[in-house]
């Protein structure tokens, strides 16, 4: 019998112990800190409603679009 052996990262053991909630999360953190840059100003005010509605703190993008 043949053992193969799958090395998994730490961020992926981390992600699939995530419930779905957690996983979303993850991923809003992700699109947020990774792409709000590329977003236009009103985009970046349509993504800080949803956001907002959905229970997250959105006071530092608040101030981010402000700066802009």
């Amino acid at each position: 019998m043949m053992t193969i052996l799958i090395k998994k990262s730490e961020e992926r053991i981390m992600y699939e112990n995530f419930n779905t909630t957690e996983r979303l999360e993850e991923v809003i953190q992700w699109i947020t800190n990774d792409f709000w840059h590329e977003l236009s100003h009103e985009s970046k005010g349509r993504a800080i409603r949803q956001l907002r509605y959905m229970g997250y703190s959105v006071d530092d993008l608040e101030k981010e679009v402000k700066d802009d």
